[in-house]
């Protein structure tokens, strides 16, 4: 990551987190979050169309600012761990 990115991280208050589903269709929606030790936390209800393509295809582009922003690949993980949400 550049650190151009992850300044961009520290200063933006929201992203673009583009999931796809299963077929590889992909769907964007503005979300905040926080970013912590390398990494992006978003929060979603388990039964949000976000969570459920996110179970068939963890696949995701987080897009910083703009749908059209400076943009990061990644996979997407669950967690429920107090322990983990705590150090963000």
């Amino acid at each position: 990551m550049t650190p151009e990115m992850e300044q961009a991280l520290n200063d933006e208050p929201l992203i673009y987190v583009t999931t796809y589903d299963a077929s590889g269709k992909p769907g964007t929606v503005p979300v905040w979050f926080v970013y912590g030790q390398g990494k992006v936390f978003i929060s979603t209800g388990p039964g949000t169309m976000k969570a459920q393509k996110i179970r068939s295809n963890p696949r995701v582009r987080l897009a910083l600012g703009a749908r059209d922003g400076p943009a990061l690949d990644g996979t997407a993980r669950f967690t429920s761990d107090k322990s983990t949400c705590a150090m963000v």
